[in-house]
Order: structure tokens, then C-alpha cells, then sequence
């Protein structure tokens, strides 16, 4: 979360938010809270982590960028 009057700290969050949003959570309709939460999880590990592509780490998946990080 944001530290207070840094309104930068919270970007990344909030793009990613809106990316869930706009991606998964307004085109299905969810038949419980319990659905719901699976299928968020199922989206961010599925497809947000293993394929979209984030222009913050030079158009890289966040696993391909994360290996990056642990063998440097």
C-alpha cells in the first residue's frame, strides 16, 4: 500500500487491479464469493504471472522476469 502523500507507491497495485477488472472481473459473472475468489487466484496464476506481458519490465512476463532476477 501507499505510504501517506506518496501517491507513486500504489502504481503498480492499481494497474493491476485495473487489469484484473477490466480483464476477468466484468466479463464473468460470479455465482458466490467462494467462485469468485478461485477464479481471481486461477486468473493472476494462469494467465497474469505466466503470459501478459508488462511494459514496467520491458515486455516480460513477471515469471520471466522474476527468473531473471533470482540468477542474476
Amino acid at each position: 500500500m501507499s505510504r501517506k502523500a506518496c501517491c507513486l507507491d500504489n502504481a503498480v497495485m492499481e494497474n493491476s487491479c485495473k487489469s484484473l477488472e477490466s480483464w476477468r472481473v466484468d466479463l464473468v459473472r460470479y455465482r458466490g464469493r467462494e467462485r469468485a475468489g478461485t477464479d481471481i487466484v486461477n486468473w493472476i496464476e494462469g494467465f497474469h504471472h505466466h503470459r501478459r506481458l508488462h511494459t514496467a519490465i520491458g515486455y516480460r512476463t513477471s515469471m520471466q522476469f522474476e527468473r531473471q532476477l533470482m540468477a542474476a
